[in-house]
C-alpha cells in the first residue's frame, strides 16, 4: 500500500513539473518575440528613462487630509552587460519642504566578491 501511495506521489509529481505553467508559457511567448534566448543573450548595453513623482504621505495641511506633493524626478540610464555596470542619472525637482533641484549620477558596479 505504501508503495502504490509512493508511486502515485511520484507520478502526480513528475507530471506538475513536466506540463509549463501560464507564467512560463507567457514568458517563453516573450523571449520568443524578442528574436529568442540567443538574441536575448547577446545584447551588450540596455539603455533605459524613465519620470517619477513623489508624496509625503504624513505632511498634509490637515489631520488625514490630501498627501503633498513632494518631487518630480526625471532619470536616464545604461547597464554595460560586460562589465556588470549601470549608470543613472537623475535629475529631481523638489517641490516641498523647499523648491530646489538636484542633479546628480548614481553608478554601480560589482563587488570584489561577485
Amino acid at each position: 500500500m505504501k508503495q502504490a501511495l509512493v508511486a502515485l506521489c511520484s507520478a502526480i509529481l513528475l507530471a506538475s513539473c513536466a506540463t509549463p505553467t501560464r507564467e512560463q508559457s507567457l514568458v517563453n511567448r516573450a523571449v520568443d518575440a524578442m528574436g529568442g534566448a540567443d538574441r536575448l543573450a547577446g545584447i551588450k548595453t540596455i539603455t533605459f528613462k524613465g519620470t517619477a513623482k513623489y508624496w509625503e504621505p504624513e505632511q498634509s495641511d490637515v489631520p488625514g487630509g490630501e498627501m503633498r506633493f513632494a518631487n518630480e524626478s526625471t532619470f536616464e540610464g545604461i547597464t554595460d552587460g560586460a562589465t556588470r555596470s549601470t549608470r543613472i542619472d537623475w535629475v529631481r525637482n523638489f517641490a516641498y519642504p523647499a523648491p530646489r533641484t538636484f542633479t546628480f549620477s548614481e553608478i554601480v558596479t560589482p563587488g570584489p566578491d561577485t
